[in-house]
């Protein structure tokens, strides 16, 4: 197993699964945006089950812990 420290950044981090913890990603926000923006995690779709608009979704986050879609998960871990 490995060991990673994140102590010394200093931007906001968001711990990505899929498939419960199949696939595993840190990103930051920019990271995050970079990977998925062509995806429906960005492009203003309304998830009418959790109440969300996806561009809203990292407001969200400051306030709750995580999101979950379908098989998509992403908690701010800083």
């Amino acid at each position: 197993m490995k060991f990673i420290d994140l102590s010394n950044i200093k931007t906001k981090l968001y711990l990505c699964s899929w498939n419960g913890e199949e696939i595993i990603e840190i990103h930051t926000s920019v990271s995050l945006y970079e990977k998925y923006c062509e995806t429906n995690l960005f492009d203003g779709t309304f998830y009418e089950d959790w109440g969300v608009t996806a561009p809203k979704l990292l407001d969200r986050l400051e306030v709750n812990e995580f999101d979950t879609f379908d098989n998509f998960r992403i908690e701010r871990i800083k």
